[in-house]
C-alpha cells in the first residue's frame, strides 16, 4: 500500500511539473520569470511535493505582484494544503466520529498524517462554503433568477426541531440549540413490501426561524 502511494505521489508530481514546463514556454516572454517556488498538496495517497514557476506581472493598479499560472490553470480544489478528495473524506468520517477519532482514521486508512485540529479547520471551511452557497441561492430566489428543474402537482412538507446540547469555541458549555429540520417529498411509493417517501429531500440548520424558512423556500 505504501509503495503504491509513493508511486502515485511521484507520478502526480511528474505530471504537474511537465504541465508547468509546457506553460513556461508560452509565458517566458510574457511575464518576468522569478524562478521556481515549491509547494505541496495533501491527498489520500500522501503529500505530493512539487515546484512550479512564479512570475511577476503588473496588476490593474500598476503594482507588481507574484503569480503562479500553473495553479490557476490546474484549478486544484483544496482547503489549505488538503485536496478536495481528502477533505470530502474527512467530512464524511467526522459526521460519525469525533475530530480526534477522525484524525486517527484518516491517518490510518490513507497515506497522509492529519491532526484533529486540521480536521476541525477543514470542517469549518466546508461549512462556510455551504452557508455562502445557501445565501447565494436565497439572493437568486428574491431576484427571480432560480431556474425550475421540476414541476409537481403536490409537494408535501414537514418541519420540526431537535434541541441539542452544545459547547462553545473554548469547549465551555452553552445553552441548548435548536436544529431546525425540514423534509419535503412528492408522496408515498411502494418499495417491495415497504413504503417510502418519494424523492425525499431534507434541509437542516441552526439559523433563526426567518432565515431558515428563506433557505428552505429557496431549496424548494
Amino acid at each position: 500500500f505504501n509503495f503504491v502511494c509513493i508511486m502515485g505521489q511521484k507520478i502526480t508530481r511528474s505530471i504537474i511539473e511537465q504541465e508547468d514546463a509546457k506553460l513556461h514556454k508560452k509565458l517566458k516572454n510574457v511575464y518576468k520569470n522569478k524562478g521556481y517556488a515549491s509547494t505541496s498538496i495533501k491527498t489520500i495517497y500522501g503529500v505530493v511535493e512539487y515546484r512550479r514557476h512564479k512570475y511577476i506581472r503588473k496588476n490593474e493598479d500598476g503594482i507588481n505582484e507574484i503569480i503562479y499560472p500553473l495553479d490557476e490553470m490546474l484549478k486544484i480544489e483544496k482547503i489549505g494544503l488538503f485536496s478536495k478528495n481528502i477533505c470530502n473524506k474527512i467530512v464524511e468520517v467526522v459526521s460519525k466520529n469525533s475530530y480526534r477519532e477522525t484524525a486517527e482514521i484518516i491517518t490510518r486508512t490513507t497515506n497522509t498524517v492529519v491532526s484533529h485540529q486540521e480536521c476541525w479547520n477543514i470542517v469549518q471551511e466546508v461549512g462556510k462554503s455551504i452557508v455562502n452557497k445557501e445565501n447565494n441561492t436565497v439572493t437568486e430566489m428574491y431576484e427571480d433568477k432560480l431556474k425550475p428543474i421540476k414541476e409537481v402537482k403536490v409537494l408535501f412538507e414537514e418541519e420540526d426541531g431537535v434541541w441539542l446540547k452544545m459547547q462553545g469555541a473554548k469547549h465551555q458549555k452553552i445553552g441548548k440549540q435548536e436544529l431546525k429540520v425540514g423534509v419535503m417529498y412528492e408522496g408515498i411509493i411502494k418499495d417491495g413490501k415497504r413504503r417510502k417517501l418519494a424523492n425525499k429531500k431534507v434541509f437542516a440548520g441552526f439559523e433563526d426561524s426567518e432565515k431558515f424558512h428563506e433557505k428552505r423556500e429557496a431549496q424548494v
